[in-house]
C-alpha cells in the first residue's frame, strides 16, 4: 500500500509538472483593457477597449527580449528566456524521471546500481527550481509588470511534492544493504 500511495504522489507530480511546463499562464497581468501573460516560451499582449474587441499578439521570449534589450530604458536580459527553456526542459526531464519511479514502484523492482530515476528526478527538480527562480526574477516590467500566475503556482507545489516523493521512493527502489553479518 505504501509503495502504490509514493507512486500516486510521483504520478501526480509529473501531472503538476507538465501542467505547469505548458502553461501559458506562467506570468500574467489581467485588467479590463489589456492582458499580458507568459509561459515558459513565449509571451501573448492583449489591448482593447472591452475583453470581446481586444487584439492580441504573441511572440517568443527570445523575440521579446531582443526587442527590449534595444530599447534603452528596459531591464531585459536573456536570461529570462534562457532560464524559461531551462525550466521547461528540466520540467519535463523530472516528470519522466518520476514516471520512471512510479513504474518501478508498482512492478516492485529495484535499481541495479547506486543510481536510478529517483535521482535523476531529484537533481531535475533541483535544477527546475533555480531556473524558475531565474525565470521569475528576470521577468519585464519589473516588480509592478506581470505577478505569478497559475502555472507557477502548480510548478511550485509540484516541486516540493516531487522532491517528497522523490525521496520516498528512493528508499524502495535503491539496491538492497548488503548485509553486515556476512
Amino acid at each position: 500500500m505504501y509503495r502504490i500511495l509514493i507512486a500516486i504522489m510521483c504520478v501526480a507530480t509529473a501531472g503538476g509538472l507538465g501542467y505547469s511546463a505548458f502553461s501559458e499562464r506562467w506570468l500574467e497581468n489581467q485588467s479590463p483593457s489589456r492582458r499580458a501573460a507568459f509561459s515558459l516560451l513565449s509571451s501573448t499582449r492583449c489591448v482593447g477597449e472591452s475583453p470581446t474587441t481586444m487584439t492580441c499578439e504573441s511572440k517568443s521570449n527570445t523575440d521579446l527580449m531582443a526587442e527590449l534589450v534595444m530599447q534603452p530604458k528596459e531591464d531585459a536580459s536573456m536570461a529570462f528566456a534562457t532560464a524559461g527553456q531551462a525550466t521547461l526542459g528540466l520540467s519535463l526531464l523530472s516528470a519522466l524521471g518520476l514516471l520512471l519511479c512510479a513504474g518501478w514502484l508498482v512492478g516492485n523492482k529495484r535499481t541495479s546500481g547506486p543510481n536510478g530515476p529517483q535521482h535523476l528526478a531529484l537533481i531535475a527538480l533541483m535544477l527546475a527550481l533555480i531556473a524558475a527562480t531565474v525565470f521569475i526574477k528576470t521577468k519585464p516590467g519589473g516588480p509592478t509588470g506581470v505577478g505569478a500566475g497559475p502555472g507557477f503556482w502548480v510548478f511550485g507545489v509540484a516541486c516540493v511534492l516531487g522532491i517528497f516523493a522523490a525521496q520516498l521512493a528512493s528508499k524502495l527502489i535503491k539496491p538492497l544493504d548488503p548485509d553486515p553479518s556476512l
